[in-house]
Parts: C-alpha cells; structure tokens; sequence
C-alpha cells in the first residue's frame, strides 16, 4: 500500500510534464521563427518587383478611397496628423509595440512572422476590397490573420492581441480628443498602418511628418 500510495503522486508529475512538454514544443523556436520570417521578407521583395496588380473584387474604388497608392494616402495621412500631442501618442504607441517586437524573438517567438504574414494578407484584403467603403472587412480580414497564424504557429493569442490594443488605443485618443477627426484607420487599415510607422521614422530622424 505504501508503494502504491508514493507512485500515485509521481504518475501524476508524470503527466503533468508531458503536458508541459508538449505545450512547449508547439511553439516555434526563434530560429525557425527567423527562417519563416526571412522567407517572408523575400517573398515581398519578389512580390513587389513582379509589380503585381491585385484584381479588386469590389469593382472599382470607393468613393471614400481615392488614393490608390500608399504615396499618394501619405499626402492625405500627414494632414489628418497636425496636432503635436496626437503625433506624440501615435510615437508613443508606435514605439511601445516596436520594442515589444525587438525582444519577441526570445519571449514570443511566433510574434514577428504572424505579424508579417498578417501584413502580407491585409495588403491583398486592401486591394481586393477597394471598392468598399469602409475598411471594417480589409481589418477583420487581417485580424484573422494575425489570430490564426499566431495559433498556428504555437504563439500566445494574448500576446498577439496586445499589438492592435497598444497602437490603437495611443493612436486614437490622439484623434478623438486632440486632432478631432475620425483615424484613417477606418477606411484605410494597411495603408494607416504602414504611416504610422512612416511618421514614427521620420520624426525619429528629426525629418517633417
């Protein structure tokens, strides 16, 4: 009885390490983390000098969407961007997210080839919906991405979900109670994303928004 009693509690660390075993070999490790994201880095590059035209499957551009390229929204980006305190929130939170994925290598692997994957999907949603006025579907499109590669990949969905939480929550404080004007988030989610990382870098380097 004695040695039946004292294997009981073993069995069960037993188990209890198998589970934790396996929850940790899900998860990607930053090497493999690096290779899905180099693949995706020249996947890009190979993409854009194919200077591929994503087909819209909404007809032609909205109304509410006259800009076709992102130099051409940037023009319209800086001038929904002239309160100084709404530039500082979206520096703030642009920059919060940018250390958190510096050191994601090494806390959440899975982190930075979610985000490009997510990327790439939510550029093609931006072309292929363009002929829908808003960008609720072009977001969702991307959130999904982002969720299910994470999951995919054996990353942490709260992790992930911390990324838009962060950059939205700076960003539109900004617009709603300092710049007064609704986020270009809305109607252009990829295109807003990448200026803001476009403004970050240029004030950064001391240079005009």
């Amino acid at each position: 009885l004695e040695a039946t009693m004292t294997t009981g509690p073993s069995k069960n660390a037993n188990v209890e390490e198998k589970k934790t075993s396996t929850t940790t070999d899900s998860t990607i490790s930053p090497t493999t983390s690096s290779m899905y994201l180099c693949a995706i880095v020249v996947a890009v590059i190979a993409f854009g000098k194919q200077n591929i035209d994503i087909p819209s499957l909404t007809g032609p551009p909205a109304t509410s969407k006259p800009h076709n390229t992102f130099s051409e929204f940037y023009t319209f980006y800086s001038s929904e961007h002239q309160n100084p305190t709404c530039r500082l929130l979206h520096v703030i939170g642009t920059g919060v997210i940018t250390i958190i994925l510096v050191n994601s290598q090494t806390v959440e692997p899975s982190l930075l080839p979610s985000l490009g994957i997510t990327l790439m999907t939510g550029y093609i949603a931006c072309k292929a919906l363009i002929g829908v006025e808003h960008g609720f579907f072009e977001f969702g499109i991307a959130l999904t991405s982002l969720l299910c590669v994470t999951k995919l990949f054996g990353g942490r969905i709260s992790v992930a979900l911390l990324i838009p939480l962060i950059g939205y929550s700076f960003a539109w404080v900004g617009h709603f109670f300092f710049e007064k004007n609704t986020p270009a988030t809305f109607i252009y989610p990829m295109y807003s994303l990448i200026g803001d990382y476009t403004m970050f870098a240029r004030i950064l380097m001391v240079d005009s928004i």
